[in-house]
């Protein structure tokens, strides 16, 4: 019973810290989808392909200045605190790590800007902006680093306060900026975009290193120390380096795009355009309800990592069935959603663009995408992160192969279909690895079958149903559309779980019942030798006076 009780006590632990992530995830997201649908408006599709440009880039350097420290403190704090070890200095060693790679991080940006804008992104307008990007790459080593030992102590909501704080002061900072920049033209647009991350991102790890200060997990006493910077970066160099070559190969598949659209035909600005379309439209608004898949993977990896230390495989298996079972639920109601009402949402969002198209077509990868992104979580709580990192690294050279090959020929339908066929293999290899490192089965029927079921018909009646309504403003249908599918969808999810448990009671009260009958007897005309089987069940024969 005791046993019991800390089971169920970390499961609601668990939950709330999830649904806290998550909430605040949703906020954010909504919050910079918004804001993106406004920086479109102001500086257009070609600005949004110049600032998703100089992003790619970004991209590279942060996963150098983090160089797997999110996932290194988690794991080795954690431990410290499963086996009454000093948090404090394990917390000290990460933060002189991420301050080391940091800084050697901001001194590659800084000095390699001019050859990186004029040479691989071949944009001179992007150099000024990537030298700004690389000041603030320090301080998101340490934001990493903060981020991690709040989720490995169970404190999420400090992160969730830090993330909060941080976009609240980039959306106000950078809206002033724009306003300020913008008529000096795209260049400069982009500038405020970067300077007001810049400055959200200093002030953020202000406000987590406060949080930490007063951390009651980091003033805990302990007997011993056990860990070493050594133990630290076992874990988290293997992912830094394996992150390095795929961020790297992100980075130039990126630069690639831009230049296969112009052999494909189109000019500078539309092929910026068209990617800008896709990457920094489309890609956001199908990513904005991850916020729930990227929540779950980050708070499952100390929960798997406690299982891991304790040999505790059962309930390692049952985490890693509940979990997957869980995104898909979630994913397949996301993806159908966003299927149906692809073009709505775009056309509230981004009129005037070709962004619903691709919206519906990437809508179909979600479930796909959300169980990859929990997939990653098990594995690097389990110390597979490796073999993770290594299937990722042959995603991005696959998809930059492909990009080399048939964007040229093709154009930006190509890169649709490069992003779903490699996410597809990305996703197969990483959930065959769980299965089998976690000895979890998972049934497809239960998994996909059922919510798809259920998705399909909640879609069909909320059409139905709308059709012969009267119209509303369109922000305001739009809504209510959604929301009356997702309480259908969990409606018949409710009743279909229902009748599967309502099921094997019937079949076994018919079974009893008849074989009840065949042992009646003269003897026993009324069956009362017999009536407790029956009576447990049905409850229609009295017991013998």
């Amino acid at each position: 019973m005791e046993w019991e009780g800390i089971a169920l006590e970390k499961t609601k632990r668990f939950l709330a810290d999830t649904l806290i992530m998550t909430a605040v995830s949703l906020i954010m997201r909504t919050v910079a989808v918004s804001f993106n649908s406004y920086v479109t408006a102001r500086i257009g599709a070609a600005g949004m392909g110049l600032y998703t440009l100089i992003t790619s880039v970004y991209a590279f350097s942060v996963t150098l200045a983090t160089s797997g420290i999110n996932l290194g403190v988690t794991r080795t704090v954690a431990e410290a605190l499963a086996k009454n070890r000093s948090a404090k200095k394990e917390m000290a060693r990460a933060l002189a790590y991420a301050a080391f790679f940091g800084s050697l991080a901001f001194f590659v940006l800084f000095l390699g800007a001019e050859t990186i804008g004029r040479d691989l992104l071949a944009d001179t307008r992007t150099i000024k902006s990537i030298r700004i990007f690389a000041v603030s790459l320090p301080f998101i080593a340490l934001s990493s680093c903060f981020n991690g030992y709040f989720c490995a102590v169970r404190r999420t909501w400090k992160n969730a306060a830090a993330m909060l704080f941080e976009q609240a002061i980039k959306i106000f900072l950078s809206a002033a900026l724009l306003t300020v920049l913008l008529p000096s033209g795209i260049e400069y647009a982009c500038i405020a975009l970067v300077l007001g991350g810049a400055l959200a991102e200093s002030a953020s790890v202000l406000f987590a290193w406060l949080f930490y200060l007063f951390d009651k997990s980091r003033k805990t006493s302990a007997k011993t120390d056990g860990g070493s910077i050594r133990a630290l970066a076992s874990v988290a160099l293997p992912v830094a380096l394996s992150a390095y070559v795929r961020s790297a190969l992100v980075t130039v598949e990126h630069m690639l795009i831009p230049r296969g659209l112009k052999k494909y035909g189109l000019d500078h600005e539309g092929a910026l355009a068209a990617y800008g379309v896709l990457q920094g439209m489309a890609l956001p608004v199908v990513l904005y309800p991850a916020a729930f898949s990227t929540a779950f993977a980050g708070l499952l990896v100390p929960e798997m990592t406690e299982c891991a230390a304790s040999n505790d495989k059962a309930r390692l298996a049952r985490l890693t069935e509940r979990a997957i079972y869980s995104i898909l639920v979630f994913a397949v109601c996301v993806s159908g959603i966003m299927v149906a009402e692809a073009y709505s949402i775009s056309a509230l969002l981004y009129p005037d663009t070709e962004a619903g198209g691709y919206v519906r077509c990437l809508a179909l990868l979600i479930p796909v995408m959300y169980c990859d992104t929990v997939c990653d979580g098990i594995l690097k709580g389990i110390g597979k992160q490796v073999y993770s990192m290594a299937v990722n690294i042959f995603d991005a050279s696959l998809s930059v192969i492909l990009v080399a090959l048939f964007i040229p020929k093709y154009g930006i339908t190509a890169y649709l279909y490069i992003i779903i066929g490699c996410e597809v293999i990305n996703t197969a290899l990483s959930l065959i690895k769980v299965l089998e490192a976690t000895n979890a089965r998972i049934s497809p029927l239960r998994a996909v079958g059922v919510p798809f079921f259920a998705i399909y018909i909640s879609a069909r009646t909320v059409r139905a149903i709308s059709l012969r309504l009267t119209p509303l403003p369109e922000g305001a249908e739009l809504f209510c559309r959604i929301a009356l599918c997702v309480f259908i969808y969990c409606g018949v999810l409710y009743a279909l779980s229902a009748l599967k448990k309502a099921l094997p009671k019937l079949c076994r009260c018919g079974k009893i019942n008849k074989i009840s009958t065949q042992r009646r007897s003269a003897y026993d005309p009324d069956n009362r030798g017999k009536t407790q089987p029956c009576a447990q069940y049905c409850g229609r024969y009295r017991q013998s006076e």
